[in-house]
């Protein structure tokens, strides 16, 4: 889910990258949005929008933060600057985007003035990291909200557990964004993989398939064929194994 989370999030970015704001309101395209999201995942990413010029910040190198940065890329962005502070995972990440020479990976803790020029350039910003069994760190005050400026489009997939950016609020496929006061785009659904149901499901079914024929010879026989399942398992024989 989370790999199809960030793809569509270089998506978002190339639909209101083309809307305008009237009277407060942003106003966008709908069919040609609807369009875009439906392409997924058949139709290859030069084809699908264009973020031609554009200059894209994705916070997090995780699988959200990974998956937007190469689609975006393919979509034409100048340039993508991929954040995160675990050296290990930069390191990674250079090695498997080492083909794509407008990607970059850098840690935000040892270039903080750098990084707050690359947010005040950006045209896009996709906010991607999650704290696991808390809230989603806040990566972007309100201090550096002011400090970057406006008029820019930031998609904050971690707004389900509450949002990397300050100010963010959950939204709906409905109404998917909202206006802020510097004049930023936000766009923060909280399911965004619900966009491309049926190709979603596809996925999830490809992953716990095997899980769940394994599951068919026994608790035993399943455990031994993937060892991970101990972590699912709460009680055995009557007892809590928590």
């Amino acid at each position: 889910m989370s790999n199809i989370a960030g793809i569509l999030a270089a998506y978002q970015l190339a639909i209101f990258s083309q809307a305008k704001v009237e009277d407060g309101k942003v106003v966008w395209d709908k069919d040609r949005a609807n369009k875009i999201n439906e392409s997924f995942p058949d139709v290859p990413p030069a084809e699908i929008a264009s973020l031609k010029g554009k200059e894209v910040v994705i916070l997090g190198a995780g699988e959200v933060g990974s998956s937007a940065a190469r689609m975006a890329a393919l979509m034409g962005a100048e340039k993508v600057t991929v954040t995160d502070i675990n050296p290990e995972v930069i390191a990674k990440r250079k090695e498997e985007f080492k083909d794509l020479q407008q990607v970059e990976f850098v840690n935000p803790q040892t270039q903080d003035a750098e990084f707050v020029a690359t947010l005040k350039q950006a045209q896009g910003i996709i906010a991607g990291v999650y704290r696991k069994g808390s809230l989603a760190p806040r990566l972007i005050t309100e201090e550096l909200l002011k400090k970057i400026g406006g008029a820019k489009i930031m998609v904050d997939v971690s707004i389900d557990q509450g949002g990397n950016i300050a100010g963010s609020r959950a939204t709906t496929h409905n109404d998917p964004v909202f206006l802020d006061e510097y004049g930023n785009i936000r766009y923060c659904v909280a399911n965004m993989p619900a966009l491309v149901g049926y190709q979603a499901s596809l996925a999830l079914e490809e992953v716990t398939l095997p899980y769940t024929l394994a599951l068919t010879k026994g608790r035993r026989q399943a455990v031994k064929e993937y060892p991970e399942l101990l972590t699912g398992i709460n009680v055995v024989d009557g007892y809590l194994t928590q």
